[in-house]
């Protein structure tokens, strides 16, 4: 009688940009490792904005530990409670940070 062997799952990689390619204006590119719908780590890239680097943090820690469903529901709300007020013109990093996140997810 043959036994079943047990295979572990194999991490999958999503990846989401939004803003126009680094080097040319504000963006936030993410990387998701998921096991199963289950998001085990998360980075970010952005380029040098204080904004742009507290949203891909955010979003990193708010997304990590989350199941692909949980991680759909986060939005341009929970990042700006997360990071707090920025100026006028660096708010637009709180959507960015959403956008990638979202790109990614729509790979799963």
């Amino acid at each position: 009688m043959e036994k079943a062997l047990d295979v572990a799952p194999v991490p999958r990689v999503l990846k989401g940009h939004a803003g126009p390619p680094p080097g040319q204006g504000p963006y936030i590119s993410l990387r998701l490792t998921l096991l199963g719908d289950v998001i085990t780590s998360a980075v970010y890239e952005t380029y040098q904005c204080p904004g742009c680097h507290a949203c891909g943090k955010a979003i990193v820690d708010l997304a990590t530990g989350k199941t692909l469903a949980e991680a759909r529901t986060l939005a341009h709300s929970d990042i700006a409670a997360r990071v707090g007020p920025l100026p006028r013109h660096r708010q637009l990093c709180y959507g960015l940070a959403v956008l990638a996140l979202s790109i990614a997810l729509d790979q799963a």
